[in-house]
């Protein structure tokens, strides 16, 4: 009995540790994230920031860095920045390269360079050919 009385002890303390552990985590998981996305350090996946352009795009130490802006009476004030991965940073360029791609071919946008000519004028209306 005596026997039974310590196992039974050792797994009240583990099951109280583990109790304290899951707390612990619980409290790191949600009170600390949520002090973080008050401060703008962290993005939920339902966040979204609505700005007037970038500022700037740079990398520093392998790692890409996107700050945008917004206009306030008329001046820009930083509003959020974006951090990635290289990789992550080439996908979104391939995404919005895409996006651009199909707004050209609906004919929503035109890419610089492609504005429409002015159609050639017929040789009958030159004066080098009557």
């Amino acid at each position: 009995m005596v026997e039974n009385q310590g196992f039974l002890n050792k797994n009240a303390m583990f099951f109280a540790k583990l109790e304290e552990i899951i707390c612990f985590l619980w409290y790191v998981k949600y009170i600390n994230l949520e002090i973080l996305q008050r401060k703008g350090f962290i993005m939920t996946k339902n966040d979204r920031i609505f700005v007037d352009g970038m500022a700037a795009v740079k990398m520093v130490e392998g790692v890409i860095q996107m700050s945008f802006f917004n206009n306030i009476n008329n001046q820009r004030e930083k509003c959020g920045e974006i951090c990635m991965s290289q990789q992550a940073f080439l996908n979104a360029f391939g995404a919005m390269e895409n996006l651009i791609n199909q707004l050209v071919e609906a004919g929503i946008v035109q890419r610089n360079g492609n504005t429409p000519a002015e159609p050639p004028k017929a040789a009958a209306d030159s004066p080098n050919f009557e």
